[in-house]
């Protein structure tokens, strides 16, 4: 019987499986924000922690001193893209339920977990047989299609959960002006992410395949960068509490991109609502609102909420969003020049002029002016020195 050794590889991944325990833990006690998306978020890191030890324990040699425990995780990989894209839904929608063709969602799962059943009680060495033919070292139609069904199942989800959290963004941008669109970003990262993961790892088993080899380095790889990703929920669920409580009204119905082509406004209408438009924010400053929505905008103008999105959009080629934000910007600029606002700290300057925390003020102020708010603020006090001095 094999010795058990633990390399930095596998010391590395236990380590990212332990931490996987924890945060799942954490996850499903938390009561701040959205539960459902919490306990999904705990369920990917869960299922993904559980085969990563058994990873760990087929690297190490332990497995074959527990021979009865080769494969228990195997169909659980076909859980982690289903259960990703789920959470993606339940984390930026308020009317989030489970519905019936969810369940559609877990019958790779189910396949599989039907056909591992009699593979439990193989011997050993039948399962260990599975495990080097999974590895390429023969091609088995068995072995085969579990990996390759695996690979293009978690593939197709994480597709799928990126292209919903673009979807939500592009609706963000053309409906609020919340910060919420940046509390989104994470999101598409962590999603980007795992589906070139998934890539990767489905053009290295595919390669693997033809060239009937095995890089264990290439494996180690992937699950090291899993590792990433739950470490990465973790990070975002320690730092924004707020992040699993995001709430978006969005539906099927206006989910995508306006579309003005079949638009009853004509160019008088058009400058009649421009008109409008800038004479109630220079008026009324609604920017100051950091909860602003073009429907909110549109009631105050008496006009229908899809006019002021096409206004918004082809007169100022730009998004609801960044229109508002820009008003907000040049509103705190005033702010950090005037000597009056000079006890106000820049956190109370972004709540005042619109926005709901520092980090996403000082993100889109200096994509405007390139420098941050208090950088801003001191050049302007540099300049008013240098006046006085030449006086």
């Amino acid at each position: 019987m094999s010795s058990i050794q633990i390399g930095l590889d596998a010391a590395l991944i236990l380590a990212g499986a332990i931490y996987g325990y924890i945060l799942s833990l954490n996850l499903v006690v938390g009561k701040e924000g959205n539960q459902t998306a919490r306990n999904l978020a705990a369920t990917f890191v869960l299922v993904y922690s559980i085969h990563i030890t058994e990873y760990v324990a087929l690297m190490s040699g332990l497995i074959f001193h527990l021979p009865y425990l080769v494969g228990v995780t195997f169909p659980l990989l076909l859980l982690v893209g289903p259960v990703f894209l789920l959470y993606v839904e339940a984390l930026n929608r308020p009317n989030f339920h489970y519905k019936r063709q969810h369940l559609l969602y877990v019958t790779p799962f189910l396949v599989w977990l039907v056909y591992f059943v009699p593979f439990y009680f193989e011997s050993l060495s039948s399962k260990m047989d599975f495990i080097n033919e999974l590895a390429s070292l023969q091609i088995s139609p068995a072995p085969f299609l579990y990996g390759l069904s695996t690979l293009m199942t978690n593939l197709l989800f994480a597709y799928l959960a990126y292209r919903k959290i673009f979807q939500y963004e592009v609706w963000l941008s053309h409906n609020h002006s919340t910060d919420r669109l940046f509390r989104l970003k994470w999101t598409k990262k962590l999603a980007l992410g795992f589906t070139l993961l998934i890539v990767l790892n489905t053009i290295s088993f595919i390669a693997n395949k033809i060239n009937n080899t095995y890089v264990l380095e290439l494996d180690v790889l992937f699950v090291l960068g899993m590792v990433v990703i739950i470490i990465m929920i973790g990070h975002n669920a320690q730092i924004r509490s707020n992040t699993y409580s995001i709430y978006l009204p969005i539906t099927s119905a206006n989910i995508n991109e306006p579309k003005y082509q079949t638009s009853s406004l004509d160019q008088s209408k058009v400058e009649q609502i421009k008109g409008l438009l800038l004479s109630h924010i220079s008026e009324h400053k609604p920017y100051l609102n950091s909860e602003l929505k073009v429907s909110d905008l549109a009631d105050q103008i008496n006009v229908p909420a899809y006019h002021l999105s096409q206004i918004v959009n082809q007169e100022f080629g730009t998004n609801f969003f960044e229109f508002i934000n820009q008003y907000r910007i040049e509103s705190a600029k005033r702010m950090l020049r005037d000597e009056s606002f000079d006890h106000f700290k820049i956190l109370a300057v972004a709540i005042e002029n619109g926005f709901n925390n520092k980090a996403s003020f000082n993100r889109v102020f200096k994509k405007y002016t390139a420098v941050t708010p208090s950088e801003y603020r001191r050049k302007g006090k540099d300049r008013l020195e240098t006046k006085q001095i030449s006086a």
